[in-house]
């Protein structure tokens, strides 16, 4: 499958300054795969259900991966994975990133199915770091559901 034609990494974060740290180190580890942002729960549903705004897949490609945090505004991170996992998009893998270290945040996000939890990093290289390491493994090493 070739990635850059065929999707696109799909951000759910409020916060803007963490979107624009988190952008500006994606544009750093240089990786082909477009970065697409929302900044609430429910547009990430209306991105995954190919709603508008997002319903025009060159401009909003259809997510290889989200990557989401939990403190979103109009739908959390919580209800937006309870919804994945019971919606036609169930087999999308879902990094949750979060501030969070909280052990029971943690367990619930894997009871409703997130792939993975990382909590946020500090510093513009760790997020380097962190996204390299993401991109290896998700985009690179493993097979994802088309």
């Amino acid at each position: 499958m070739d990635l850059t034609k065929d999707g696109c990494v799909l951000l759910a974060d409020d916060d803007k300054s963490e979107v624009m740290l988190f952008q500006r180190a994606w544009d750093k580890v240089e990786y082909d795969v477009s970065l697409q942002v929302v900044n609430n729960g429910v547009d990430v549903i209306k991105y995954l259900c190919r709603q508008p705004p997002f319903d025009n897949r060159e401009v909003s490609p259809r997510p290889l991966l989200l990557i989401m945090d939990l403190k979103l505004h109009r739908k959390s991170g919580f209800e937006v994975l309870e919804w994945l996992r019971n919606s036609e998009s169930r087999q999308l893998p879902v990094i949750i990133y979060s501030s969070s270290q909280r052990p029971e945040d943690v367990n619930r996000v894997y009871d409703l199915g997130a792939n993975s939890y990382v909590v946020k990093p500090l510093g513009l290289g760790r997020i380097e770091k962190l996204i390299s390491n993401i991109s290896a493994w998700w985009l690179e090493q493993i097979e994802l559901p088309t």
